[in-house]
């Protein structure tokens, strides 16, 4: 056989094997894509017989692995009725609204002072100057270190601004305004800045601000204890503590006349010794109260009963307290318990010379003090007292305005630095003889008096005042710049803060023995 023929067979068989071995692998990778299935079809392929069956070897039934069961669902309540909302209070009854001409005709107007015609020329100048001296202070001209800072200093302010004649449409009384306003929605609670700031605001008389008025009032009332007066602070009240306050106020008996009780007790029929805040007072549970009402005296003190006199306070505060108080009777709040403990306090506490001190019991600053007592014996009278029942002179009022009339008169002192704590104007027993002056104002005013003892006391006050004027048109003592010169200018006003009271008094005509008030100071 030849060898080309040998090679090219070789090579035949070489490629009939390799086309074999392909083949073979081919059929192979076929076979395992077809045996390759999901668990799901190996067991549906075990568990369905092929055509064919072919016996094989039993094997063991595939057993699942237990399954922890799914925990039992938490018990479900059975629906609840939701509780009801808490009750909401209802609002605080609306105010009437007062008209311009009715506020007018309260009004007292003063008795023109007498004096003569260069000293009132003078009298008017220093008002103007002093005027332009607050506005000025208010717009931030002047550095004061009460103004913007203390609601109380910011309402004395417009106080006096007011009473000056200057319009309540002033750029600087809307500006006092909103600070006063912004003091009392602050939780205010000092006496002073509550008095003044609803003095100020009631003066004002602008209706928007009458429920602020009110809720100021209310804390007032709260804040006078169990002895008929007022310290430094009074509570804060929220909604409902003024609710129950207002609502308690309705509900309690009239307090009865001091004066009347007093001729019970000429005639035999004394009053109970036991001190008043031992028992409730009608049928109000103090234990029950709310907190803020705890310790109200026109709540849980009866005037007609012996005070409890051993309670901090003073005097100052308190007649502060009393004016303010004494226009809640124009916000719908009932304030006769409230001014009948202020005349008892004030009938318990006076010494035996005609005079009242800063504490119930301490004799010091004894001349504006007396103004103070006074002040609290007018509420009273003005409140209660009657022209029919009302037919004897009342002998604690000469005896007070005795008292004042030993100071109205008294020289005054040369310049100079002021001595052991009092005014530099005229040394009055007072903490600042401004402060006495503008005391003396309030008191003459509200009973309506030209002369206190036979004594023109508003002309004295004017000489010294017109004297002591600053070049800048304020007056300086003890309290310095702002509050100084609206006492100042208070006076020169001759301001009346409770005009109303001022009407009623003059329906007394027996109320006051002059002739006993200058045989006293003789």
């Amino acid at each position: 056989m030849p060898v080309a023929s040998d090679d090219a067979t070789a090579a035949l068989l070489k490629l009939a094997v390799v086309v074999a071995m392909a083949l073979v692998l081919l059929l192979t990778a076929a076979i395992l894509l077809v045996d390759w299935q999901p668990a799901e079809e190996m067991q549906l392929a075990e568990t369905t017989p092929s055509r064919t069956p072919v016996p094989t070897q039993p094997t063991a039934p595939m057993i699942p692995e237990p399954v922890e069961p799914d925990p039992p669902p938490p018990p479900v309540d059975p629906p609840r009725t939701p509780p009801p909302p808490p009750p909401r209070l209802p609002p605080l009854e609306p105010l009437p609204q007062e008209s311009a001409p009715a506020r007018e005709e309260a009004r007292v107007p003063p008795r023109t002072p007498r004096l003569p015609p260069e000293l009132q020329e003078k009298v008017n100048r220093a008002i103007d100057r002093g005027v332009v001296y607050l506005k000025e202070a208010a717009s931030g001209t002047h550095e004061d270190e009460y103004l913007h800072k203390r609601g109380g200093a910011d309402a004395l302010v417009g106080l006096t601004l007011l009473t000056c004649g200057i319009p309540a449409d002033d750029p600087v009384i809307r500006r006092l305004q909103a600070q006063v306003r912004s003091s009392l929605l602050r939780a205010a609670t000092g006496t002073y800045d509550l008095s003044l700031a609803v003095l100020f605001l009631d003066r004002l008389g602008d209706p928007n601000d009458r429920d602020l008025i009110r809720s100021g009032l209310l804390r007032l009332i709260a804040g006078q204890n169990l002895a008929g007066g007022w310290g430094y602070n009074c509570p804060f009240l929220q909604e409902a503590d003024e609710l129950e306050l207002l609502e308690a106020l309705r509900s309690l008996p009239a307090a009865e006349d001091y004066v009347a009780l007093k001729q019970k007790e000429d005639s035999g029929r004394t009053r109970s010794e036991r001190p008043a805040e031992r028992g409730r007072v009608a049928e109000l549970d103090r234990d029950r109260a709310r907190p803020a009402l705890r310790s109200s005296g026109p709540l849980w003190a009866d005037p007609s009963r012996r005070l409890n006199l051993d309670i901090d306070d003073d005097n100052s505060n308190t007649q502060f307290a009393v004016l303010a108080v004494w226009a809640g009777q124009r916000y719908d709040i009932p304030i006769d318990r409230s001014m009948a403990l202020v005349e008892a306090r004030f009938r318990a506490t006076q010494f035996s010379n005609g005079s009242w001190g800063y504490h119930k019991d301490k004799p010091w600053q004894l001349d504006s003090m007396t103004c103070a007592g006074l002040l609290g014996l007018a509420v009273g009278r003005g409140t209660f007292g009657k022209p029919e029942t009302s037919q004897q002179p009342d002998a604690g009022i000469a005896a007070g305005l005795a008292f004042l009339a030993g100071g109205v008169g008294r020289p005054e002192k040369p310049p100079g630095p002021r001595v052991g704590g009092r005014g530099a104007y005229i040394g009055a027993d007072s903490l600042g003889d401004l402060y006495y002056l503008w005391s003396l104002e309030r008191v003459a005013v509200a009973y309506d008096l030209q002369e206190i003892g036979g004594k023109d006391w508003y002309r004295w006050g004017a000489e010294i005042l017109v004297n002591r004027q600053r070049d800048d048109g304020s007056w300086s003592d003890v309290w310095r710049t702002a509050p100084d010169t609206c006492f100042a200018l208070l006076f020169l006003k001759r301001a009346n803060v409770a005009q109303d009271l001022t009407g009623n008094l003059r329906k007394l005509d027996k109320l006051i023995d002059h002739g006993a008030i200058r045989r006293k100071e003789d």
